[in-house]
């Protein structure tokens, strides 16, 4: 099982880095190293808060090769329920993987055992910018990490909110 986990990590990176060479402007190295993250569901912080958060917490991590986050994740392989991987920072000469997991454990009693005997749940996907609506436009991928493009593509949304939010109130 471990090789056949191995390769479903390996292919699904492979995926993940493909999506993000396609709808990223950014640079996107073949070359990487992976974190990872136990999901926590907090609805009591808004996204920034939750952005804000994973960062600093990221940040303190450090990045390990493919081997060390299959051994990792192997060791919990029965308890697993959903795995996503994200790209957590491009750099020149690294992408640095983050791999959310979420575990049977953390499901409410009924669910968990529902799922019990299943296979984990393997996804990839791209944070999208609050400002990307839509697929039809590159983004950067580190665009969490702020950056003067960032910063004013966020202003110019929220004039825009603002704008459309006058507009309604004076036609209603």
């Amino acid at each position: 099982m471990t090789d056949r986990f191995e390769q479903t990590i390996k292919e699904t990176s492979k995926t993940l880095l493909e999506m993000a060479s396609k709808s990223c402007w950014n640079f996107i190295s073949d070359d990487c190293v992976y974190i990872l993250t136990n999901i926590q569901v907090d609805s009591e912080k808004n996204f920034q808060e939750q952005v804000s958060e994973r960062i600093r917490i990221n940040e303190k991590k450090v990045p390990k090769r493919v081997d060390w986050a299959v051994k990792a994740l192997n060791e919990i392989y029965s308890n697993l329920y959903d795995i996503n991987f994200y790209i957590y920072r491009a750099e020149k000469k690294r992408t640095i993987i983050e791999i959310q997991y979420f575990l049977k454990s953390q499901l409410e009693k009924e669910q968990a055992e529902k799922v019990e005997s299943q296979e984990p749940m393997v996804h990839c996907k791209l944070h999208l910018p609050p400002y990307q609506v839509d697929s039809s436009g590159q983004f950067d991928i580190n665009w969490h990490f702020g950056g003067w493009r960032h910063k004013w593509k966020m202003f110019k949304l929220k004039r825009q909110l603002r704008r459309d939010i006058i507009k309604s109130k004076n036609n209603g």
